[in-house]
């Protein structure tokens, strides 16, 4: 496996961005689909599991922060065009202590984004606690970091859970 040690320390290579884009495209959805109708919910999750720095060196935008400006953005138009009230919460989540720290300020200006150092393993428990039966979406991209089956499985475990 690819080694990722320097994933943030250059501008992300093409799969990244092009990963990213299919992530944002499909949160894009996802955001919508789970506010509006009937079962249209208040409250929904993101949890970025390997968050990083929030962006490369180049200053292009990793997961993290595009979650949290398609949060804003379906916040924003769900309200204007819908009326609806809807409470999206960025959860990023980041093992490397100076990486967090950096992704911290990335997602400074966004009141809805938390970050979290450590693993998703360790504050699996507590996360579950906060969200109870609202949606969640788990973006799991353990790039070159080996991943507990189980803990997969226990996310997907909650209804309307997606990893």
């Amino acid at each position: 496996m690819t080694d990722s040690s320097d994933h943030f320390d250059t501008e992300f290579k093409p799969h990244s961005k092009h990963k990213h884009l299919i992530f944002k495209t499909y949160l894009d959805a996802w955001l919508r689909k789970l506010s509006l109708g009937e079962r249209g919910h208040d409250k929904l999750y993101v949890v970025d599991a390997f968050a990083g720095a929030g962006f490369d060196a180049a200053g292009n935008p990793g997961s993290p922060l595009l979650a949290a400006r398609a949060a804003d953005e379906a916040i924003r138009q769900l309200h204007s065009q819908f009326g609806r009230t809807v409470d999206v919460r960025l959860i990023a989540i980041e093992k490397d202590p100076d990486r967090c720290l950096q992704l911290r300020e990335a997602l400074a200006e966004f009141t809805n984004a938390r970050v979290h150092e450590g693993t998703l393993e360790q504050h699996r428990l507590t996360l579950e606690a906060e969200m109870a039966d609202s949606p969640a979406l788990y973006f799991v991209d353990p790039f070159g970091v080996a991943l507990n089956g189980q803990l997969i499985l226990n996310m997907l475990a909650k209804p309307q859970h997606e990893v």
